[in-house]
């Protein structure tokens, strides 16, 4: 049995939201809204050396699954 964490579910959520809203994965430069077809999550580890944000570089290719 494969243990699932609630980082897990809460990163799914994120991505599937920054689908549905891709409003939320923009940007306002001056007058222009600048839109992404991509996101980067990072999510901070404790380690023995100190805290880590491993990034996880999402796009389409990447498939989330339970």
């Amino acid at each position: 049995m494969e243990l699932v964490s609630f980082m897990s579910f809460f990163t799914l959520s994120v991505t599937r939201a920054l689908e549905l809203y891709p409003d939320v994965n923009s940007m306002i430069d001056g007058d222009e809204k600048i839109s992404y077809n991509y996101s980067d999550i990072s999510i901070a580890v404790s380690g023995p050396k100190g805290l880590m944000t491993p990034v996880l570089g999402m796009h389409k290719n990447y498939h989330f699954r339970l």
